[in-house]
């Protein structure tokens, strides 16, 4: 087997200190766009032009990162406004909320 050489690894370490510092850990929507309350998931059709030119399109739910209280914890879910409106999740308070008392 040959060795690396020096410089092949240092651009390896170099481009991915790069993507590291590029793309940090803040990716949020790795699962799928879902509402961990109720399941609504996007909605697949069509738009139609005027010339009635078919194009598929997606209708995607309106979901929030909201923290929710679990079982005397907070967590953080994905919540659509729809649930978030019709009170089936207990929002937990700000932590300026919190820190203030």
């Amino acid at each position: 087997m040959e060795a690396h050489s020096s410089f092949a690894i240092s651009s390896l370490i170099r481009g991915i200190v790069f993507c590291i510092m590029e793309f940090p850990l803040k990716i949020r929507r790795t699962m799928s766009r879902r509402c961990e309350i109720c399941g609504k998931e996007p909605l697949v059709g069509h738009s139609k032009s005027h010339a009635h030119n078919l194009t598929k399109r997606r209708w995607l739910p309106n979901l929030q990162r909201v923290r929710v209280i679990e079982g005397g914890t907070v967590r953080h879910r994905d919540v659509c406004t729809s649930c978030i409106q019709a009170g089936k999740i207990q929002k937990a308070p700000s932590r300026r909320v919190q820190k203030a008392l």
